[in-house]
């Protein structure tokens, strides 16, 4: 015998209320009439005997009423002979998610994420299937799905993977979309891979999810926008936090190259919205100058400028002090040194004349803190044996006279190795020897008098490298600038206008030469004669913009974020990460960056190469170490809670059983109708115990008269 409400077993305590009323009597039975009684004080009787009890059929059928009708509410019902065994309860199948980005790298995070993830395999069921997950920018999967009987095994395999925390980014959105989905796969196949090898059927159809982060508000969750997350996938958030939330970090900002007399770094600090700490310097490595301290509020941030000095001069790395999280008080950048350009230019004007091209050129190659120009003239006088030799060493080359077929043969020489060609076609005469590189088919040159018949530009391209630096409303006016000389060229389609004139005549060109040499051409000079190009502020950094997308290098940038992929560049075959360890590499091949550093691309065949350095640096978004609260991932959709244990559902299981079984036997209505026949049997036997007591007292006071 059972019952699906216990506690109304407390109504048995209503027993003690017939036998404590039978014990209690105040009436005695004989009374004694007297005439009067109103001299009289009423007093109530004496009682003689406490512990008598009258008539126990009476009370017995009292009690048993009020028993039947306690035990009715217990709802109690006859145990079938069906038993729930465990092995038959299906167990969940749960993804641990370890979250292995660069913010777990703070304090004793990592270890607090092993405990707790020691805690979920001890107080997983023995049905459950576990698997773990790695994540940081991608999504690993670490241990296929095992058994909690294998507790011990799975634990080993977990150890023999030596795993820590990356430099990478998190990506709280893929993984968890990633890991959602990996479940429902395995669901519908019924059996996971590792499963099928061992011939074990998956039972499992609760899926869970037990996320173990620091959930920091850096992490990206844009997947989940555009994901409907599964009604039975269940996310368990276990948080890891540390005792101290102050956090800072630090970005260097770029350099500003007109700056001649020293070299000064801006610096951009930001301080966590719930730092504890506002006190904070920043210092080159190796600096003999002091740092000076600054401070920096909570959830705002700070640009400093930063000098280097001599011993500093070549240092690579930027550090923060006065934070408690060390992880990202570090920025590495590429030091400022100087780099020689080689400038060819192939034309006779003298390099001291103010009426010639070469006298602005010249002056417009002015030397910076990170550049510095070897300018080299080829006039046509000079011997045409000597123009093809050292052409490895040029990066950019301005054309303005005609060439002969040796120098035509030179320059295509060069083309095809990358070089940058300049054609400035001042006059027809350069037409025939620069056709091949210029496009121009045919044409009318144009010349005007000084006055108020002359050109100017009209129609510029500012979405072409060349003139972005252009773009802003501050310095994208041309209009100022005057041409009085300039041809009239037909270009072929595959030439790309950068500029035309206001009369829609093509002024300056673009195309490239074997696929990777970039040739630009002019229809005009810039000399005094023709134009005021020469006289105007566009024109040294229109010069110095050519020139500098000419020496870039790519497609490797000189900064870098971690867990990028770069494509080796061309000529160089080692790679060295910053630990000092060596990679043998081949063209076209690409590098995955895994931590901050400097590295460094080398070649050992070529020993005119030049050593080519990048700078690795951390994800901004890591530096984000404010939790995230779970509530902004649960109005993503996603399904917070747990999933019910074997032992629960068991219990679910034998209270529905109990359920039906009560329902079906429905013993309580029984009960009420022997509850409802006792009472009524109560009320007669009362009724003619009364009678027979009034009857007895009527003959015994007849007596007593006698």
């Amino acid at each position: 015998m059972s019952a699906l409400a216990w506690l109304f077993g407390l109504g048995f305590l209503a027993l003690a209320g017939p036998f404590l009323f039978h014990l209690i009597r105040r009436t005695p039975k004989g009374e004694t009439l007297f005439s009067s009684l109103m001299f009289l004080r009423p007093s109530p009787p004496t009682l003689t005997r406490r512990s008598r009890l009258d008539n126990l059929l009476l009370m017995a059928i009292r009690m048993a009423a009020v028993a039947l009708i306690a035990t009715a509410f217990m709802r109690p019902f006859l145990n079938s002979n069906v038993k729930l065994d465990f092995a038959n309860v299906p167990g969940r199948k749960t993804a641990v998610l370890l979250d292995t980005s660069a913010s777990m790298k703070r304090v004793d995070l990592w270890d607090q994420a092993t405990k707790k993830l020691e805690q979920v395999i001890e107080d997983a069921d023995a049905n459950d299937e576990i698997a773990v997950f790695t994540f940081d920018a991608q999504l690993k999967k670490q241990i296929e799905f095992t058994k909690k009987s294998n507790a011990a095994t799975l634990m080993q395999k977990f150890g023999a993977l030596e795993l820590e925390p990356t430099w990478n980014a998190s990506n709280l959105g893929d993984a968890l979309v990633d890991v959602a989905n990996r479940l429902l796969e395995g669901q519908q196949n019924g059996q996971d891979s590792e499963a099928e090898e061992e011939g074990i059927q998956s039972l499992a159809s609760k899926l869970q999810v037990i996320l173990i982060s620091d959930m920091q508000s850096g992490s990206s969750t844009s997947a989940l926008q555009s994901f409907r997350w599964p009604d039975t996938v269940k996310v368990q958030f276990a948080q890891v936090s540390t005792e101290s939330e102050t956090n800072a970090t630090l970005e260097l900002l770029p350099v500003d190259e007109n700056d001649l007399q020293q070299l000064r770094e801006n610096v951009l600090v930001r301080n966590a919205k719930d730092s504890g700490s506002d006190e904070f310097s920043v210092s080159w490595e190796n600096s003999s100058t002091a740092s000076i301290p600054f401070q920096v509020p909570a959830g705002s941030s700070k640009i400093l400028t930063v000098k280097r000095d001599s011993t500093s001069q070549s240092s690579n790395k930027l550090i923060l002090n006065g934070d408690d999280a060390e992880f990202d008080n570090q920025f590495f950048a590429i030091p400022p040194l100087k780099k020689t350009i080689s400038v060819r230019y192939v034309g006779d004007e003298s390099p001291n004349d103010p009426e010639g091209m070469l006298y602005y050129l010249k002056r417009s190659l002015i030397e910076t803190p990170t550049a510095t120009y070897n300018l080299q003239q080829s006039s046509s006088v000079a011997d045409k044996m000597e123009f093809g030799l050292n052409f490895d060493t040029i990066d950019f080359m301005v054309v303005t006279r005609p060439v002969s077929a040796h120098e035509n043969k030179a320059i295509d020489n060069l083309l095809e190795r990358g070089v940058t060609l300049l054609v400035v076609l001042h006059d027809q005469s350069m037409l025939k020897s620069t056709g091949d590189w210029t496009g121009v088919e045919t044409n009318q040159e144009s010349e005007n008098d000084k006055g108020d018949n002359y050109a100017m530009l009209g129609n510029i391209d500012f979405s072409h490298p060349v003139f972005t630096p252009f773009s802003g409303p501050r310095f994208n006016d041309f209009t100022q600038i005057r041409f009085w000389k300039f041809l009239r060229p037909d270009l072929p389609d595959n030439v790309q206008v950068l500029a035309r004139f206001d009369d829609d005549t093509p002024a300056f060109w673009h195309q490239l030469a074997h696929n990777k040499s970039n040739i630009y051409a002019m229809g005009f000079g810039w000399q005094p004669a023709n134009s005021q190009l020469a006289l105007s502020s566009k024109f040294l950094p229109l010069m110095l913009r050519m020139i500098e997308l000419s020496t870039r290098t790519e497609p490797v940038a000189a900064n870098s974020i971690v867990g990028e992929t770069i494509q080796s560049p061309k000529g160089y075959d080692r790679f060295i990460s910053p630990d000092g360890d060596v990679e043998f590499i081949e063209d076209s091949s690409t590098q995955t960056l895994h931590s901050p550093g400097i590295y460094s691309f080398m070649s050992s065949s070529d020993s005119e190469l030049a050593d080519l350095q990048i700078a690795v640096n951390l994800d901004p978004s890591e530096s984000q170490t404010a939790t995230m609260p779970v509530d902004q991932v649960s109005a993503l959709g996603v399904e917070v809670g747990t999933h019910s244990t074997t032992d629960q559902e068991v219990e679910q299981q034998r209270q529905l059983l109990d359920f039906e079984l009560e329902n079906r036997q429905k013993l309580w209505k029984w009960l009420i109708l022997g509850a409802i026949g006792l009472i009524m049997a109560e009320s007669w036997l009362a009724g003619r115990t009364d009678r027979m007591s009034r009857k007895q007292e009527t003959v015994e006071q007849g007596i007593a008269n006698e």
